[in-house]
């Protein structure tokens, strides 16, 4: 009775992360009033399958600030941000199907407002790095979350 007690203590704060999709890219940045369309978006690439499945990613930090800081109990590590035009350093994490993870330093030397960069896990064999792609500018950008209330991924956009 007491091994349940805790799996049911160890999962329970597994599955309330996963209640909600990130509708819309995560702020940052300390300026509520900032206008939209002097930012950028950075994303993760959830759309790469390779043969052990699929594999999903996130940011876990900006510059240094983690984005769980940013998080109420309920929702999950988010799969893109939004972010002032500029320098910045995302940490993003890839976990596999098979339940791997790897966590990599992304640094981007020059994130221009409107602009969505999307980040791509590349298998190098025994190793994997990150090229970071630039979208260019745009009104909006389409990224493919899960939404764990339908347990179906869903396109949603973050718009400029």
């Amino acid at each position: 009775m007491r091994s349940a007690k805790r799996v049911t203590v160890f999962f329970l704060p597994m599955l309330l992360t996963g209640c909600m999709s990130m509708a819309e890219p995560m702020v940052v940045y300390k300026d509520a009033k900032h206008p939209r369309s002097d930012t950028s978006v950075f994303a993760v690439d959830r759309h790469q399958v390779d043969e052990d499945g699929t594999v999903v990613g996130a940011v876990l930090s900006v510059d240094g600030h983690s984005t769980r800081d940013l998080l109420s109990v309920t929702e999950q590590v988010p799969p893109w941000v939004r972010v002032l035009p500029g320098p910045h350093t995302f940490e993003i994490t890839y976990a596999k199907s098979n339940r791997q993870y790897m966590t990599k330093t992304v640094p981007v030397s020059t994130m221009l407002p409107r602009h969505v960069y999307v980040a791509h896990l590349v298998d190098q064999g025994m190793t994997y790095s990150v090229d970071v792609e630039d979208m260019g500018d745009s009104q909006s950008f389409k990224e493919h979350v899960p939404n764990f209330h339908t347990m179906k991924s869903e396109d949603v956009s973050a718009v400029f």
